[in-house]
């Protein structure tokens, strides 16, 4: 949709003409601070380019909603089943390997495993042994346990940009490990 606008006649080219054009497309142009220099049109998040490429998927409602699946199930320290069976779940429909031989209660993703340069990106999992008192739909459900620590969002925005840089690997020139490690918030930390 930018490539559009950039193809436009340049003495044409201003910012109410992209504010318009995102209308077009249904894109809040409020999100973004448009810059119009030299005829380039610069958008400050490049981070929409990334995350919305040539689909139209939504990522951040993606990952909204396992973060408030995990959320409603916290665990503590190593025993984390039920979050690790949302990782599980999600990398097996991305077709993303993966391994859990490195630490209890961890996972290892690999996204073109094949290559030799690699660069991690890493998400904690567990919760606090905290009662959670705010009232919200996916509110916890294990009483005396909380995401208070904002786990359930790490986990959920590494699924969900696993799931992006999947779509896109056969653009990235080298090997991406996603490594999901319990027990951040424990006596013995769980990523070593």
């Amino acid at each position: 949709s930018v490539s559009t606008i950039l193809n436009a006649d340049f003495e044409e080219l201003n910012t109410e003409k992209i504010i318009e054009h995102f209308n077009d497309i249904n894109v809040n142009p409020a999100k973004f601070e448009i810059l119009v220099k030299n005829h380039t049109v610069i958008l400050k998040e490049d981070w929409y380019r990334f995350f919305r490429g040539n689909t139209m998927f939504d990522y951040a409602a993606y990952a909204q909603k396992i973060r408030e699946e995990i959320h409603e199930y916290p665990e503590i320290g190593y025993d984390l089943d039920h979050t690790l069976s949302v990782v599980h779940r999600e990398l097996d429909a991305m077709g993303i390997e993966y391994t859990d031989k490195y630490c209890r209660s961890s996972v290892v993703g690999y996204i073109n495993p094949g290559k030799s340069f690699t660069i991690g990106m890493r998400a904690d999992m567990d919760a606090l042994p905290i009662q959670e008192e705010v009232d919200v739909p996916f509110k916890s459900k294990n009483p005396g346990k909380m995401h208070a620590c904002g786990h359930d969002a790490h986990t959920a925005i590494l699924i969900a940009t696993a799931r992006r840089l999947q779509e896109m690997r056969d653009q990235i020139n080298c090997r991406v490990k996603l490594l999901f490690t319990p027990a951040e918030e424990y006596i013995e930390p769980g990523c070593k």
